[in-house]
């Protein structure tokens, strides 16, 4: 693996058993034995009267079944999606400053989804976030991810997405997730995730 890489933080493992993901959602591959390429990805409701945080959903989709995934979002979406990103985030410094910090032994996990990755807001003052993180096998890799999108900052990208990438993503929702709509509305006003 040429990317730096540091074993998988908890944060990223399942929140019902504490385990890795052991399986692509999509199509059931092996992802730790198999040294497969594959993302995670979390979405949480947080209740600050109370601090307490509720999953969502999770699961992991290995490199291959997010690429076909993202192969039926619209090219309008796509290019919003890049755009979107660029304007908000130098992924190389992100990058290189992870390299740089897990080479002097200092990269911390935690420094890394304390702030929306667009909008800077504390974690805790987030009503609702997703943390995104890359990974191959038993190693979390460090490529600009790991990450915390806040709800805000979804809703924002959202905005900028086609009717028909919308309903895509509601789709594998549904298919995939099992999220009821009620449930939806409880991670963002649009209801969608980002992959």
């Amino acid at each position: 693996m040429n990317k730096p890489s540091i074993a998988i933080p908890d944060i990223f493992k399942q929140s019902f058993n504490g385990k890795p993901f052991s399986h692509c959602l999509i199509c059931e591959k092996e992802l730790i034995a198999s040294g497969a390429h594959y993302i995670i990805e979390k979405a949480i409701r947080h209740y600050p009267r109370n601090n307490t945080e509720d999953v969502i959903f999770e699961y992991a989709m290995c490199v291959t079944c997010h690429e076909e995934i993202m192969r039926h979002y619209s090219q309008e979406s796509l290019q919003a999606m890049r755009r979107f990103f660029a304007e908000h985030v130098d992924f190389r410094l992100r990058h290189n400053t992870m390299v740089d910090m897990a080479k002097s032994n200092t990269f911390a996990t935690s420094d890394w989804i304390r702030n929306c990755l667009i909008k800077g807001t504390p974690i805790e003052h987030l009503r609702e976030y997703q943390l995104g993180a890359e990974c191959m096998g038993d190693q979390m890799i460090l490529s600009g991810m790991p990450y915390i999108i806040g709800g805000p900052a979804i809703d924002e990208l959202t905005m900028q997405l086609s009717n028909e990438t919308i309903d895509q993503m509601r789709g594998y929702m549904d298919q995939f997730l099992g999220v009821p709509p009620e449930l939806r509305k409880l991670l963002n006003d649009s209801g969608i995730l980002i992959l």
